[in-house]
C-alpha cells in the first residue's frame, strides 16, 4: 500500500481554482469592508465637523472632555425606552446605549488604553 493515495485526474488543476476563487473572494471581501469602514469614518468626520460648527466644538474641547471622561461624569442617557418597550427590551436598549463613547470599532482601543494608563507611545 502506498504512502500517498492516487489522486484523480485533474485534481492539482482544481484545487488551484478553488484555491485562486477562495483568495479571490477574501481580497473582495476586504475591498467592500475596507469601503464601508471609510464610509463610516467619513460619516463620523462630518457629524464632529458639524457638531463643531453648531455647537462651537473644537478639538482642544473634545481632547479636553474625552481626558477628563466628562462622559463617565455627566451620568446615563436619557431615554423613553421605559414607556415605549417592554421592560426587557427596555433593559436592553439602555444597556446598549450605557458606554456612547466606545470606539472599539475604530481600533483605537490599545492607543486609549495606554494614553489613558498615563503612557506614552
Amino acid at each position: 500500500m502506498s504512502a500517498h493515495p492516487i489522486l484523480p485526474s485533474g485534481y492539482g488543476d482544481w484545487l488551484k481554482s478553488l484555491k485562486s476563487r477562495i483568495a479571490s473572494a477574501r481580497q473582495r471581501a476586504a475591498l467592500a469592508v475596507n469601503q464601508e469602514l471609510v464610509t463610516l469614518y467619513h460619516s463620523i468626520g462630518k457629524d464632529i465637523l458639524q457638531r463643531q460648527v453648531s455647537e462651537g466644538w473644537s478639538r482642544p474641547t473634545l481632547d479636553s472632555h474625552i481626558k477628563s471622561q466628562l462622559h463617565l461624569r455627566q451620568g446615563g442617557a436619557v431615554t423613553n425606552f421605559d414607556r415605549h418597550l417592554p421592560a426587557p427590551q427596555a433593559r436592553l436598549a439602555a444597556a446598549a446605549l450605557k458606554a456612547p463613547y466606545l470606539f472599539d470599532f475604530l481600533g483605537l482601543y490599545f492607543r486609549a488604553s495606554i494614553i489613558h494608563a498615563g503612557w506614552n507611545m
